[in-house]
């Protein structure tokens, strides 16, 4: 619905309404988590739709593939094992780099 947009929008406002009803280090993780999962299938069905278009170029998906999933499997343990000040902090400085780009 939104694109990355949606994930800058309804990161915060998960925060913001799941506080309180959860350890606060959970929060954080289920909001991200929960933004993540949501767009797993529209993001499959829109790679497909561009796969079948002849849209990809896959010398450079080949290219990146190896190191997108190496990252995506470093990145939960260091996410979980970060304080919660530091995960959040993360999380802003994140957002504030998108808003700029």
């Amino acid at each position: 619905m939104l694109g990355i947009g949606g994930g800058v929008v309804i990161v915060p406002a998960l925060i913001g309404l799941l506080d309180g009803t959860l350890p606060p280090l959970q929060v954080t993780a289920v909001a991200v988590a929960t933004s993540l999962a949501s767009i797993v299938f529209i993001s499959l069905s829109a790679a497909l739709a561009q796969a079948r278009s002849g849209q990809v170029d896959w010398l450079i998906a080949r290219r990146w593939v190896l190191g997108l999933i190496l990252g995506g499997l470093i990145a939960g343990p260091i996410a979980v094992a970060l304080p919660l000040t530091i995960f959040r902090s993360c999380i802003g400085a994140f957002l504030l780099f998108v808003s700029f780009v």
